[in-house]
């Protein structure tokens, strides 16, 4: 078949994928082309191996029943990462592309080998932290000063560390909140124990309950790095 692509390579929770809460690389394969239906999908042959990831594109499936707003046909890949360098080779008919991904515990780095019909997304794509977490918030213009104090009643969980991704490539977390007056940069963390991770959900619920609820346009959400996730609102 003949057609454009856009490649992503990414850490995420993909319920639809797997029931296993470890984050998943996943392989997103998406047409340039839109479709009348946004549920077309790629019909791909999927092959893999300790040092190669083979992907033969096979066709654009069709669906019985069309989901009205338009859109690329997409694909979505399960993959085994381990680290070192790992090829891609991404076959469409005769025409070949090919990747180089050089996979370590923080990062995978994409490179490409040859350039023909697959556009690259993201070449840098950082990994989770084992315990870690995002801190998201959205304020008012007003209400600046919750972002911080929260943030300050985190910080007194023992052994609570924050860290920092870099500002290029695609990271497993959002780097802000959308929809708020105020969207503050997300925040991350790393906590010692699965208990901490605990209290920090509870100082949440406490902290909406005592304090958020009194405020309008807030909005407080933290998620770790196995999916578990927690919002301010359920406790207003």
């Amino acid at each position: 078949m003949h057609d454009t692509f856009k490649l992503d390579i990414y850490e995420g929770h993909f319920s639809f994928i797997t029931d296993n809460p470890e984050p998943q690389n996943i392989i997103h394969l998406s047409t340039d082309l839109i479709y009348p239906c946004c549920n077309y999908s790629i019909v791909i042959n999927q092959k893999t191996d300790d040092k190669i990831i083979n992907l033969e594109i096979d066709s654009i499936n069709i669906p019985s029943a069309c989901l009205t707003a338009l859109g690329p046909a997409k694909y979505y890949g399960q993959v085994a990462l381990k680290n070192g360098d790992i090829t891609l080779h991404i076959l469409n008919g005769n025409v070949s592309n090919d990747f180089k991904l050089s996979v370590s515990d923080t990062l995978i780095k994409i490179t490409p080998i040859n350039d023909s019909y697959i556009k690259l997304s993201e070449q840098l794509v950082w990994r989770y932290r084992e315990n870690s977490f995002v801190y998201s918030c959205g304020t008012m213009e007003a209400t600046n000063w919750l972002y911080d104090a929260f943030k300050d009643s985190i910080m007194t969980i023992q052994g609570i560390k924050q860290f920092y991704y870099p500002d290029s490539g695609r990271i497993p977390y959002p780097r802000e909140p959308s929809g708020y007056y105020v969207n503050h940069p997300c925040l991350f963390f790393q906590y010692e124990n699965e208990s901490d991770w605990e209290l920090i959900k509870q100082k949440l619920a406490d902290y909406s309950k005592s304090t958020i609820t009194n405020y309008s346009g807030v909005g407080i959400y933290v998620e770790n790095y196995l999916g578990s996730r927690e919002w301010s609102w359920r406790f207003e």
